[in-house]
């Protein structure tokens, strides 16, 4: 296993179109009923923590090659700065706002589960809010170390 290389992709456009043709046929066979979905799913998922672990071991090296250079087999590079964060955290009228505002949410999301008003300590009555949106379900995988 110490030389393993991206030879699959050797050849290939390296576009958008690849990608889904290589995405569909990653699954065909789950589609087609041979292969089991969860069994190719955590598959992938290694892959893709797989990928993800090397490319931050590589992305300084990465980003220093690319210095000059706009596209690279049909893939246009972009280089993007890295910028600041402020630490509002430090600003005491940010922090009262937030925690303000944090219990606000709690508030909301207890009138919402709530069967009839519900009414904070200082007699506030908290309206019940609509839900926005669903979150989609998932599954979540772990592996051994």
């Amino acid at each position: 296993m110490s030389n393993i290389k991206l030879i699959a992709l050797e050849g290939l456009e390296l576009s958008k179109a690849t990608i889904e043709v290589i995405a569909d046929n990653l699954i065909i066979n789950v589609i087609e009923g041979f292969d089991s979905a969860l069994e190719t799913d955590v598959k992938l998922k290694f892959i893709e923590e797989t990928v993800k672990l090397a490319r931050g071991k590589i992305n300084t090296l990465a980003i220093n090659q690319s210095v000059g250079i706009s596209s690279f087999e049909g893939c246009k590079i972009a280089n993007k700065k890295g910028g600041q964060i402020l630490d509002y955290e430090k600003d005491q009228r940010y922090n009262d706002l937030k925690a303000e505002l944090e219990l606000r949410k709690q508030h909301l999301d207890q009138a919402f589960k709530f069967d009839g008003h519900f009414v904070t300590n200082d007699g506030e009555i908290i309206p019940k809010v609509p839900v926005k949106t669903f979150v989609k379900d998932s599954i979540s995988y772990t592996f051994k170390k």
